[in-house]
């Protein structure tokens, strides 16, 4: 039942997450700010397979994770074997626990928690440049939503990454999750993006909407 649990905690989270790039950060204006900054991070492009781990702090719950990263596709792997496939070709969201025949599956049109199009599209979003492990990082702060909710979002502008990321409900952290590592990825096989075949998959396209 824990596991269980455990993967529902992170498909929410991990259905609503899925981007990274690397990228050089020459030649980045580090003097805009707010929509202009934003602006700018939009425009790093994807080019460089990298691996990320990472600690994630909810419901008081810790949980360590290693994403794995090649363009829009990532794979996100945790110690008690959960995983999450992003298929950026399917615009699909795979979870499921290693051992266990049947998973989540839901279409990524529907991100709304941390998937980075949509805090960057955050309505009167503030951001600026600081520095974060003695790396140059924007950090974006979202105005709290309709149900109470903002954010706090470190991105890299080497990686195009977030570092760190703070969610929170009333002023009460919710969630926290911080960057440990990130390191060279290389892979040419499409097979650690793909869904196992032998798993079925529920559909939960339309659970986490309105």
């Amino acid at each position: 039942m824990k596991k269980q649990t455990t993967i529902l905690v992170l498909f929410i989270i991990t259905i609503l997450i899925m981007t990274g790039c690397s990228n050089s950060d020459g030649g980045f204006n580090k003097k805009l700010k707010d929509e202009k900054l934003i602006a700018a991070l939009r425009e790093i492009v994807v080019e460089e397979q990298f691996a990320v781990a990472s600690t994630i702090e909810i419901f008081g719950m810790s949980i360590d994770d290693i994403t794995y990263v090649s363009g829009k596709n990532t794979r996100t792997e945790s110690g008690d074997g959960s995983v999450n496939i992003f298929n950026a070709a399917e615009h699909k969201s795979y979870s499921y626990i290693t051992g266990q025949n049947t998973g989540y599956v839901s279409l990524t049109d529907n991100q709304k928690f941390y998937n980075l199009d949509e805090i960057y599209d955050s309505p009167g979003a503030k951001a600026r440049i600081e520095k974060y492990n003695d790396e140059d990082v924007v950090l974006i702060e979202t105005i709290e939503d309709a149900d109470s909710a903002r954010m706090e979002v470190w991105v890299s502008i080497k990686y195009a990454y977030p570092v760190k990321v703070n969610m929170y409900l009333s002023d009460q952290l919710l969630m926290s999750q911080v960057v440990t590592e990130i390191r060279e990825f290389k892979t040419d096989s499409d097979a650690l993006f793909t869904p196992p075949a032998d798993i079925v998959f529920e559909d939960y396209s339309n659970a986490f909407t309105n």
